[in-house]
C-alpha cells in the first residue's frame, strides 16, 4: 500500500474570458467569413457565449426547444450519443436576449424553406445536428484569420 501524502497546495488556474470587445470583432468577422458560409457556426459561438451552455448542449438544440423566450436544455451530444445531462441542475431554461433570438429565427426561416422541414431540426445544422468537431475547426480557423487578416 503507498503512503500517504500529504497534498501540495497549488494555485487554480484562472479562467480566461473573452473580452466583450474581442469577442464582437471576432463574431462579426466570423458572420462573414466564407461569404457568410458559416453564419450558423457564429450564431452556435454567440449562443454559447451569451449563454454559457457548453457546444454538446447549443449543438443538441433543436426548434422545438426555443419557445421564443427560453432555451430549454434537455439533452446532449457526447462522444457520439445522445444523452441526458449529467445532473438534474443541468436540465434547465436558459433566458434568451433578444440578438440571439432574431438569429434562431433567421435560421429557422431559412431552413423552413425546406419542404422536409419539422420543428425536430437542429438550431445549428439543420436536419443534422452540427459536429463538435467541425465547430472547433471553424472557431480555430475564424480565431486565427480574425487577428491576422
Amino acid at each position: 500500500m503507498a503512503p500517504l501524502i500529504k497534498p501540495v497546495a497549488t494555485e487554480a488556474k484562472k479562467l480566461e474570458i473573452v473580452p466583450k470587445s474581442d469577442f464582437k470583432t471576432l463574431f462579426d468577422y466570423a458572420v462573414t467569413s466564407r461569404e457568410g458560409a458559416w453564419k450558423d457556426t457564429a450564431y452556435a459561438i454567440w449562443t454559447m457565449y451569451m449563454t454559457g451552455m457548453r457546444v454538446s448542449e447549443c449543438l443538441s438544440l433543436t426548434f422545438e426547444d426555443f419557445d421564443g423566450k427560453y432555451i430549454h436544455i434537455r439533452r446532449q451530444y457526447i462522444r457520439g450519443k445522445w444523452q441526458t445531462p449529467k445532473t438534474k441542475n443541468s436540465i434547465r431554461k436558459i433566458a434568451v436576449d433578444e440578438k440571439t433570438k432574431s438569429f434562431i429565427y433567421e435560421l429557422k426561416k431559412y431552413y423552413s424553406s425546406f419542404d422536409e422541414f419539422e420543428e425536430s431540426w437542429f438550431i445549428f445544422g439543420g436536419y443534422r445536428h452540427m459536429d463538435p468537431e467541425i465547430l472547433r475547426l471553424r472557431k480555430k480557423q475564424i480565431v486565427c484569420r480574425s487577428w491576422n487578416p
